[in-house]
């Protein structure tokens, strides 16, 4: 009898069905912990790509520091140029004015209220 049960259990179509039978056994014990093991492995590498997406490379400090550098080097030259730009565009504006009121007073004759009030 211990021959047969040796035979039987040697033959190779006997041990490849014991092999998938002990395959979905352990598959059916183990698939109550597929969901949660997906689900921790799912939150593991989300959290490592926010956590990397979020923190930058180097040093924050040194960064923050060139970048505020930068800023203000670049301000002061954009304030700058607006100024110049405001004073040059001013002098247009007034000359601009100036003929008006001379165009004004050779059409009245060279009577101005502005000039009555002087």
């Amino acid at each position: 009898m211990s021959e047969t049960l040796i035979a039987f259990f040697t033959h190779p179509y006997v041990m490849a069905v014991l092999a998938v039978a002990g395959g979905l056994l352990v598959f059916f014990l183990i698939k109550k912990f597929i969901k949660m093991a997906i689900v921790l492995i799912l939150s593991l590498i989300l959290g490592l790509a926010i956590y990397y997406g979020v923190t930058t490379p180097g040093d924050y400090k040194e960064k923050m520091k060139g970048a505020v550098q930068k800023t203000e080097a670049k301000g002061g030259e954009l304030i700058k140029k607006g100024k110049e730009k405001i004073v040059e565009e001013g002098k247009k504006l007034t000359g601009g004015l100036k003929k008006v009121r001379e165009d004004k007073k050779t059409i009245l004759g060279g009577r101005d209220k502005a000039d009555e009030s002087e």
